[in-house]
This record gives C-alpha cells, structure tokens and sequence, in this order.
C-alpha cells in the first residue's frame, strides 16, 4: 500500500527529483508509483501534446539494469496509463514484455535503443506492445496495440473499364500516418488502374 503521506517534490532539478523518488522506493510494495502528470512534469523536460495534468502515469522507480515488466510480473505497469521511467543521461533499465526485452539507455535529448535514438512521437515494437514517446526527460511512454491495417477491394474481378473500391481498416494507427500498399497479382499491375479517389 501506498502511504497516503507521501508526496512528490513539485519543484526540483531532474537528479534531485529522481533521488527523492528512489528514497519513496523501500515504502511501496511494489516500486510503482501512480501520480498524476502533473506531479512527474517538473522534470519532463518536453511532451507531446493531449496529455493534461491529470493524466495518469505509472512512475516505475529503478536503478541501472532492473527490469521493468510491463504486464504481469513482479515489478510491472499496466501499460494502461502513461508510464514514466525516470531517467538521467547514461542511465539504463531494461523493459520487458512477455518473453521479449530490450535495453533503453537514456541521454540528453532522446533514449536509445540498440543503437538507435528515439525521439519525442517516434515509436517502438516490443513483444505484443507498440511503445510512443511521449515525452523526455527520462521516457515518458504510452503502450498500447501494435498498429496494423488491411486493404480490401470490393471485389476481386473487374471487367475492363468498369471500378473498383478499396477499404482500408486500421487499428491503433495514429492520425496522419502514412500507409504504402501495392497493386499487382497474375493478372493485374498499376497500368491497370486509374485512381479517381484516393481520400479518406
């Protein structure tokens, strides 16, 4: 349980802020600690837009190497709400997702992953779960589905001259992605078609 006498520092530089996390560390069951955006913002250092002071955010407290397990698990988040890593330049946690897990090294401006820095909105696969960076200053993460999307015609055969329509379904796809797809088969290829109506 979570002693209801315990609060999070409003002002304060980044390390001192996370020194004092970690000190609320040994008082919780679990070193997962929900709070309110705006009580973690003090050292975000940029966010992405639509997250209110009222968003809830996991903060998952850690030192260099432990594992974060986002599901079920001993040290966990539920991967509903925000999760909130507080990190410093060069720290690391690993974060794992059912059976896979990967390292995220954190630095000035962005966190590492492999090799690759991942800036604010870019986002990550792990396991069953797509990752988006919503925020720095540590990692600032919304979890959720991994996107996908299908095209279908509305019908499969076609005489010369007559139309064909395409739907296209997504899921957890952002605003404004831009999704690729290709015409071609046995009997078909791009100098077959005349788009008319590309919107949707």
């Amino acid at each position: 349980m979570i002693s209801t006498t315990l609060a999070l520092p409003t002002v304060a530089k980044k390390d001192s802020f996370k020194a004092k996390l970690r000190s609320y560390k040994p008082k919780f069951v679990s070193p997962i600690l929900s709070a309110r955006f705006d009580e973690v913002s003090p050292i975000v250092n940029s966010y992405a837009s639509g997250i209110t002071s009222t968003s809830d955010v996991d903060v998952a407290l850690f030192d260099n190497s432990e594992t974060i397990i986002v599901g079920v698990g001993s040290t966990h988040v539920s991967g509903n709400n925000l999760i909130y890593l507080p990190g410093l330049e060069s720290d690391f946690v690993n974060l794992k997702v059912g059976s896979s897990s990967t390292t995220i090294t954190f630095t000035s401006t962005a966190i590492s992953i492999g090799g690759t820095n991942y800036n604010l909105n870019d986002g990550f696969t792990l396991g069953d779960k797509f990752f988006t960076i919503k925020g720095l200053g540590g990692a600032l993460l919304q979890s959720g589905n991994i996107p996908s999307y299908s095209v279908t015609p509305s019908a499969t055969t076609v005489s010369e001259g007559n139309s064909v329509s395409f739907t296209v379904n997504t899921t957890d796809v952002g605003a404004g992605t831009t999704l690729y797809f290709s015409t071609g088969g046995a009997s078909v290829d791009t100098a077959d078609f005349c788009f008319v109506s590309q919107t949707g």
